[in-house]
C-alpha cells in the first residue's frame, strides 16, 4: 500500500522493483550473523528453549551479559 500510495499508481507493483527488493533480500540472507548484526545492531537478545544453540549463536551470546533467566528463557544484554 506504501508503494501505491506514494506512487499514485494503485496497480501491481513492478516486476523490476520486485527484483531489486528480493536481490537485497538474498544478499542480507547470506551474511554472517555478525555482519547481519553490525548493518543492524542488537541491544537485548531473547532466547527460548527451543532455540538451536549453532557455534555462531553461542559465540553471540557469549559476548553478552545475562538479565534474566527463568523458565529456560533468558534474556542477554549485547551492549
Amino acid at each position: 500500500m506504501l508503494f501505491r500510495s506514494q506512487e499514485d499508481d494503485f496497480g501491481a507493483v513492478p516486476d523490476d522493483i520486485l527484483a531489486e527488493h528480493v536481490r537485497a533480500y538474498r544478499a542480507y540472507h547470506a551474511l554472517p550473523l555478525r555482519d547481519k548484526i553490525e548493518l543492524y545492531p542488537l541491544h537485548l537478545v531473547v532466547v527460548t528453549p527451543d532455540d538451536e544453540l549453532t557455534p555462531q549463536w553461542r559465540a553471540l551470546l557469549s559476548q553478552g551479559k545475562e538479565v534474566y533467566n527463568q523458565g529456560g528463557y533468558r534474556v542477554v544484554s549485547l551492549l
